[in-house]
Protein backbone atom coordinates (compact mmCIF):
# COMPACT_ATOMS: atom_id res chain seq x y z
CA UNK A 1 0.00 0.00 0.00
CA UNK A 2 1.41 3.36 -1.07
CA UNK A 3 1.37 6.11 1.60
CA UNK A 4 1.11 9.85 0.96
CA UNK A 5 2.00 12.87 3.07
CA UNK A 6 -0.17 15.99 2.95
CA UNK A 7 1.53 19.28 2.12
CA UNK A 8 -0.70 22.33 2.57
CA UNK A 9 -0.23 25.74 0.97
CA UNK A 10 -2.24 28.66 2.35
CA UNK A 11 -2.14 31.41 -0.25
CA UNK A 12 -3.42 34.43 1.65
CA UNK A 13 -2.98 36.75 -1.34
CA UNK A 14 -5.55 34.77 -3.35
CA UNK A 15 -7.56 33.51 -0.37
CA UNK A 16 -6.99 29.89 -1.48
CA UNK A 17 -5.71 26.77 0.25
CA UNK A 18 -4.26 23.88 -1.72
CA UNK A 19 -3.45 20.37 -0.51
CA UNK A 20 -0.83 18.22 -2.20
CA UNK A 21 -0.45 14.51 -1.40
CA UNK A 22 3.00 13.11 -2.14
CA UNK A 23 4.72 9.79 -1.40
CA UNK A 24 7.93 10.77 0.43
CA UNK A 25 10.90 8.91 1.84
CA UNK A 26 12.68 9.97 5.04
CA UNK A 27 15.27 12.12 3.23
CA UNK A 28 12.59 13.97 1.29
CA UNK A 29 10.55 14.55 4.45
CA UNK A 30 13.56 16.01 6.24
CA UNK A 31 14.58 18.30 3.35
CA UNK A 32 11.04 19.65 3.00
CA UNK A 33 10.57 20.11 6.77
CA UNK A 34 13.80 22.08 6.99
CA UNK A 35 12.98 24.19 3.92
CA UNK A 36 9.54 25.28 5.20
CA UNK A 37 10.53 25.69 8.83
CA UNK A 38 10.22 29.50 8.69
CA UNK A 39 7.59 29.71 5.95
CA UNK A 40 4.18 30.04 7.67
CA UNK A 41 2.22 29.58 4.42
CA UNK A 42 3.23 25.90 4.28
CA UNK A 43 2.59 22.88 6.45
CA UNK A 44 3.71 19.27 6.08
CA UNK A 45 1.74 16.61 7.93
CA UNK A 46 3.88 13.81 9.31
CA UNK A 47 0.92 11.42 9.37
CA UNK A 48 0.81 9.35 6.20
CA UNK A 49 -2.46 8.62 4.39
CA UNK A 50 -3.20 5.48 2.37
CA UNK A 51 -3.56 6.00 -1.38
CA UNK A 52 -7.22 4.94 -1.28
CA UNK A 53 -8.05 7.80 1.09
CA UNK A 54 -6.22 10.32 -1.11
CA UNK A 55 -8.09 9.04 -4.19
CA UNK A 56 -11.40 9.37 -2.34
CA UNK A 57 -10.65 13.01 -1.43
CA UNK A 58 -9.87 13.78 -5.06
CA UNK A 59 -13.13 12.23 -6.24
CA UNK A 60 -15.20 14.12 -3.66
CA UNK A 61 -13.40 17.43 -4.12
CA UNK A 62 -15.67 20.27 -5.24
CA UNK A 63 -13.27 22.57 -7.08
CA UNK A 64 -14.41 25.96 -8.30
CA UNK A 65 -11.05 27.71 -8.47
CA UNK A 66 -8.36 27.74 -11.12
CA UNK A 67 -6.47 24.97 -9.34
CA UNK A 68 -7.80 21.93 -7.50
CA UNK A 69 -8.12 22.02 -3.73
CA UNK A 70 -6.74 18.46 -3.50
CA UNK A 71 -3.83 17.30 -5.69
CA UNK A 72 -2.19 13.89 -5.83
CA UNK A 73 1.42 13.92 -6.96
CA UNK A 74 3.80 11.21 -8.14
CA UNK A 75 6.95 12.55 -6.54
CA UNK A 76 8.87 15.61 -5.40
CA UNK A 77 11.60 17.39 -7.37
CA UNK A 78 14.04 17.35 -4.46
CA UNK A 79 16.84 18.95 -6.46
CA UNK A 80 14.64 21.97 -7.19
CA UNK A 81 14.10 22.45 -3.46
CA UNK A 82 17.76 21.93 -2.58
CA UNK A 83 18.97 24.29 -5.33
CA UNK A 84 16.53 27.14 -4.72
CA UNK A 85 17.56 30.07 -2.55
CA UNK A 86 14.32 30.66 -0.63
CA UNK A 87 15.14 34.37 -0.35
CA UNK A 88 14.94 34.58 -4.15
CA UNK A 89 12.39 31.93 -5.15
CA UNK A 90 9.76 29.58 -3.83
CA UNK A 91 9.69 26.02 -5.22
CA UNK A 92 6.54 25.22 -3.19
CA UNK A 93 4.37 28.03 -4.59
CA UNK A 94 1.35 26.47 -6.36
CA UNK A 95 3.02 23.08 -6.29
CA UNK A 96 6.00 23.86 -8.54
CA UNK A 97 8.16 21.15 -6.95
CA UNK A 98 5.52 18.40 -7.11
CA UNK A 99 5.80 16.18 -10.19
CA UNK A 100 2.91 14.38 -11.91
CA UNK A 101 0.06 16.33 -10.33
CA UNK A 102 -3.54 15.11 -10.70
CA UNK A 103 -6.25 17.40 -9.36
CA UNK A 104 -9.80 16.98 -8.08
CA UNK A 105 -12.21 14.50 -9.68
CA UNK A 106 -9.14 12.76 -11.17
CA UNK A 107 -8.65 15.25 -14.00
CA UNK A 108 -5.06 15.70 -15.18
CA UNK A 109 -3.68 19.14 -14.43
Amino acid sequence: MKLYFQFTERNEWEGETFHFYIPLNSEELEVIREAIENLPAYELSLSALPEEEVDRMLQLSDDNGYMSLHNKCERVDLELIKNTNLDEGDPFYKGQCWVGRIGGAGADQ
